[in-house]
């Protein structure tokens, strides 16, 4: 279930031990794509991956893997040709980096966001499992809540970058 948190789409499966896991490279711009006509899709929605099209389902979007990177492959969607990078999380759910993969979003009710997000926080919090990044700015952690960034902020400002 992703869902929109500190600019990009991220996801927790803690059944897999993974916490936060954001989407990089291309793939959060495919998201976007994706999600266009689900409603509060930010607070999460379920995103479906199949090896094979499935019958009766709209809005499929079929990927091709076009090279293997950095333990992560890089994928084109045949339509709308935009492409993206699949992190080694991706053998978390199959056993190499498919040729082939049919993704496509469907809405969750909030009740659904809502249960699907404590059932996670509470499998985090018992499995006391941590985000694998951290967010780093100017040499000072940040941890992954909005109170850190923010006393960050109200400490040292708006980074610059020059």
């Amino acid at each position: 279930m992703p869902y929109r948190k500190y600019g990009t789409w991220i996801f927790d499966d803690p059944d897999v031990g993974l916490v936060r896991e954001p989407f990089v490279l291309g793939i959060p711009e495919m998201i976007d794509v994706m999600v266009i006509n689900i409603p509060n899709a930010e607070n999460g929605f379920r995103m479906c991956f199949g090896l094979t099209r499935p019958a009766k389902v709209e809005g499929v979007h079929h990927v091709k893997l076009m090279a293997l990177e950095e333990g992560g492959g890089w994928y084109r969607d045949v339509s709308t040709r935009m492409g993206g990078w699949l992190c080694p999380a991706t053998l978390n759910y199959f056993p190499a980096f498919p040729k082939n993969l049919f993704i496509w979003a469907e809405e969750m009710l909030e009740s659904a966001q809502v249960a699907t997000h404590n059932t996670n926080q509470k499998l985090i919090e018992e499995r006391g499992l941590k985000p694998k990044y951290l967010l780093i700015i100017d040499d000072y952690e940040i941890d992954h809540d909005p109170e850190g960034l923010k006393k960050y902020l109200d400490t040292h400002g708006i980074p610059k970058y020059v």
